[in-house]
């Protein structure tokens, strides 16, 4: 890959390295093996993990490929949209995906924020943070406000679920706000504006 562009990380397998699956199923190990890399008949461990290489040639971790998502025919890493929403010093934990939004294209961003004790969320800081640090098409279009971010057995934070949840104000507890950019704001995210949303009165 070039400098600045995202690749997958994989490792050779071989009889001096061999793939001896994972404990469990051998429905976990799906997908983890490839074939015919670089050369016919080469195997390789596909680890799931995107790195960038720099001008400098040292590598920086990317994403998960599970986690990052298109929108408007752009691929979003949930890392870079994360990184930049905690550098917001009343933000203490923020939890990036994707969410299916009925008659568009790809996912929309999602962010579910944990607020820095004893700070309050300003919304229309947030939308200026995120417009001067991301382009647009990384923008979260919803936030999720919650008391703490829910984690997996081995403490990664859970985003398929979260992304299963969606952003039904009706059907989810916590406070919702959706992108407001003619406002330049974050607004909540009323039953109204929900049905607006998925009637195509309103745009994101």
């Amino acid at each position: 890959t070039l400098p600045g562009e995202p690749g997958l990380l994989v490792a050779p397998v071989s009889q001096q390295y061999p793939f001896l699956g994972y404990a469990g199923g051998p429905e976990l190990a799906r997908g983890k093996l490839l074939t015919d890399v670089f050369r016919p008949g080469d195997v390789f461990f596909n680890t799931g993990d995107l790195l960038v290489c720099d001008a400098q040639d040292f590598l920086h971790f990317y994403d998960r490929t599970g986690d990052t998502f298109r929108w408007k025919g752009e691929n979003v890493a949930t890392t870079e949209v994360a990184k930049a929403l905690e550098a917001l010093h009343f933000l203490q934990e923020v939890n990036v995906y994707g969410v299916t939004v009925p008659g568009q294209e790809g996912r929309a961003g999602m962010a579910a924020l944990v607020l820095r004790p004893p700070y309050t969320l300003d919304l229309e800081q947030l939308y200026s943070h995120v417009a001067e640090n991301l382009p647009p098409y990384a923008w979260p279009r919803f936030l999720r406000l919650q008391e703490s971010l829910a984690t997996t057995e081995t403490f990664k934070q859970r985003k398929v679920q979260m992304a299963k949840e969606g952003f039904d104000p009706q059907v989810l507890p916590d406070p919702l706000y959706i992108l407001d950019r003619a406002g330049g704001t974050y607004l909540p995210l009323t039953p109204a504006r929900y049905r607006d949303l998925l009637a195509g009165d309103l745009r994101i």
